[in-house]
């Protein structure tokens, strides 16, 4: 597998057969340009612009933005829902960890916690 940081929260996981995975794809305004970046899953933790611009994901990709168990190309993710920040999601609201297993490896990736 191949792992690519994009910027900001935003990484491609490549598996060894092809499958592309980008975490939270962010909009220009972050610094970072993901134009282009082709993916055949997206996970998107929360639903702020610089988590889910995923109308900027070249390609027609299957979006996972909720919590619970999902599966897309053989592959199992888990989103776990936390809290976005110190008040129990009162001030930002709510985040999802998404646990995926690629290439007989298990992989976290975070979103925003708070």
């Amino acid at each position: 597998m191949k792992i690519k940081w994009m910027g900001h929260s935003c990484f491609l996981i490549t598996s060894d057969s092809g499958v592309r995975i980008l975490t939270d794809p962010m909009d220009k305004s972050t610094g970072y340009d993901i134009s282009g970046v082709k993916a055949d899953i997206v996970t998107v933790s929360h639903s702020h612009f610089d988590h889910n611009a995923v109308d900027l994901v070249a390609g027609d990709p299957q979006v996972i933005s909720s919590p619970g168990v999902h599966e897309a190309k053989g592959i199992k993710f888990t989103g776990i829902e936390t809290y976005h920040d110190d008040a129990r999601g009162a001030k930002r609201g709510m985040n999802i960890v998404f646990v995926m297993e690629v290439d007989g490896v298990r992989i976290a990736h975070s979103g925003d916690l708070g």
